[in-house]
């Protein structure tokens, strides 16, 4: 009989408390990632709706990289004739 509550007792621990012991630790784990990442968790959005994310208009660059320059490139008539 107390063989039989030993199998019963682990089958109970690894079929019922440890699997629920587990799911618990890997939440709590995810969230510490996701609140240490800076992100939350994000609802899925319905299919075929679009969002659009903006950025920063300025652009930051530190004082030791050297002189940043923001150019254009113009095409002449001659270039667009070839």
């Amino acid at each position: 009989m107390e063989f039989l509550l030993w199998i019963f007792g682990l089958y109970l621990l690894f079929a019922v408390v440890l699997p629920a012991w587990l799911r618990w630790r890997v939440r709590r784990h995810m969230q510490r990632f996701a609140q240490a990442a800076g992100q939350q968790t994000k609802r899925p959005q319905r299919e075929g709706k679009v969002t659009v994310h903006t950025t920063a208009e300025t652009k930051h660059v530190r004082d030791d990289v050297g002189e940043y320059v923001e150019f254009e490139e113009i095409t002449t008539q001659t270039e667009t004739e070839c």
